[in-house]
């Protein structure tokens, strides 16, 4: 099976309104580089912690916790959540948002190895009563993959949506639904993290020699 095949299986795109993807790739002189670089990207993105310390680029500062909102000092595992503070012209709107890591996998396609960490919104942990919303939330996930096929390493990312009906809302759920649109429909957190592993990408790139 090709790599794109083995993606759209992992996707399952059939009516589920993903979204154009992010590509990104960087070509090594030798297997043994390439190898090196898709190590670095794939322990780099669990990471999350650090995420905020590759590049001054990304706005919003990530924290991992476990699933009941307790910070841990360690790479990411399906289940944790992801609390991402936002910056301060933005935090008047919503100081924070979480997110669930609902999925990490790695994959060997022939000579290739496929990497992947989906995440999907979260309700707050730290509330003693989770928030509920007054409309449906918003099935939404964004995954990325990083590819080691021969010389070549690819990153990609891939986000999704559903649709939601506005009619009968009230205002509060409008105002609420309006927020998410901002920051989901438009690609907020795609656009940072397509920074991120652009930064990942050229901090590896300078760490190994034979990448220069």
């Amino acid at each position: 099976m090709s790599n794109s095949a083995t993606l759209e299986a992992i996707l399952r795109r059939k009516n589920k309104w993903w979204k154009e993807k992010f590509y990104f790739s960087k070509k090594c002189p030798s297997l043994a580089d390439t190898l090196e670089l898709y190590q670095y990207l794939k322990l780099s993105l669990l990471d999350v912690n650090k995420w905020n310390g590759h590049t001054a680029g990304v706005s919003v500062h990530a924290e991992l916790t476990d699933r009941y909102g307790r910070h841990v000092g360690r790479i990411a595992q399906p289940g944790d959540r992801i609390k991402m503070y936002l910056p301060r012209m933005l935090a008047v709107l919503r100081p924070h948002d979480w997110f669930e890591v609902r999925r990490i996998e790695e994959r060997l396609n022939g000579n290739a190895e496929l990497f992947f960490i989906a995440i999907v919104p979260s309700t707050d942990p730290e509330a003693d009563s989770p928030h509920v919303r007054d409309f449906p939330q918003q099935e939404w996930e964004i995954s990325i993959f990083v590819i080691q096929d021969e010389y070549k390493v690819e990153l990609q990312i891939h986000s999704r949506d559903s649709k939601v009906d506005l009619h009968g809302m009230n205002l509060k759920a409008r105002i609420e639904y309006a927020l998410d649109a901002f920051f989901i429909q438009r690609r907020y957190y795609k656009k940072q993290l397509a920074i991120l592993l652009k930064a990942l990408v050229r901090e590896g790139s300078s760490n190994f020699t034979n990448l220069n």
